[in-house]
């Protein structure tokens, strides 16, 4: 860098009158030639400098986002101009980091500047793996936040955390029958539903049947981690086989 001490101002430079220091137009054309200088000295200088590598040519206090380190960490030039100073870890636009594999389309990340990123952390989550495949190991999530699927069984969501939803709306062709001796009420042959998703666990169910012109409720029939069964209740006999519509919702977790 050039020497800019050509341009500093004689405080002591005597003055009629007992004044001292050089005269208002003197300091003023060496404030205006300083400034000049410096525009030709930092002209075509790269001032947010983002690299694996340190700038050849420094100045004091200039930045450098070193992509050597993962995270990323925003350095700067001490003011002697001899030593790069860490600041903080900073994210940089996505595809400069060599460490990093980006998506097509994905351009940005944002700013995390004065997060704690802790060690071992090489990736993060937008927009386009949000959602997607989730997966765990020993209990950790590995994949994408939420998954959604659906099969003839019916659709299913899942979270990182393991919880898993699944939910359906199908028909069955049932057969009615007496539901004990003397109770007054009827009830179906069990409807099955196959979980879309299995679950880890009998998972909480709550289902319930579209009715004709008289009242009718759900009886659980069995409930296991891949399926559940129940059947269409009421107080009055329909007769025979009629065809009932359930609408059923499953709570429970994938791991």
């Amino acid at each position: 860098m050039a020497d800019f001490s050509q341009y500093a101002v004689n405080l002591d430079t005597p003055q009629p009158g007992g004044r001292q220091g050089e005269s208002p137009r003197a300091a003023f054309t060496k404030y205006n030639d300083l400034l000049g200088a410096l525009e030709s000295e930092l002209e075509g200088i790269t001032y947010e400098h983002i690299s694996a590598t340190a700038p050849v040519e420094t100045y004091p206090f200039q930045p450098w986002v070193d992509t050597s380190v993962n995270p990323p960490m925003l350095r700067r030039r001490n003011a002697d101009d001899d030593a790069w100073v860490a600041v903080m870890p900073a994210l940089v636009p996505l595809g400069t980091a060599s460490q990093k594999d980006m998506p097509a389309g994905v351009d940005e990340l944002g700013t995390i500047i004065g997060l704690d990123v802790p060690a071992g952390v090489d990736e993060v989550y937008h927009r386009l793996n949000v959602v997607g495949t989730v997966s765990e190991s020993g209990g950790v999530p590995t994949g994408a936040l939420i998954e959604r699927g659906s099969n003839s069984n019916g659709e299913y969501a899942r979270w990182a955390d393991g919880t898993q939803i699944c939910w359906h709306t199908h028909t069955q062709t049932l057969t009615w029958e007496a539901y004990g001796s003397g109770t007054g009420l009827y009830q179906t042959d069990p409807a099955l539903w196959v979980y879309p998703a299995e679950f880890t666990g009998a998972p909480a169910l709550a289902t319930i049947v579209e009715p004709d012109n008289v009242p009718m409720f759900c009886l659980l029939n069995a409930n296991t981690p891949s399926a559940a069964s129940y059947r269409a209740a009421g107080p009055a006999n329909p007769g025979g086989t009629t065809s009932r519509t359930f609408h059923s919702l499953a709570i429970g977790r994938w791991y």
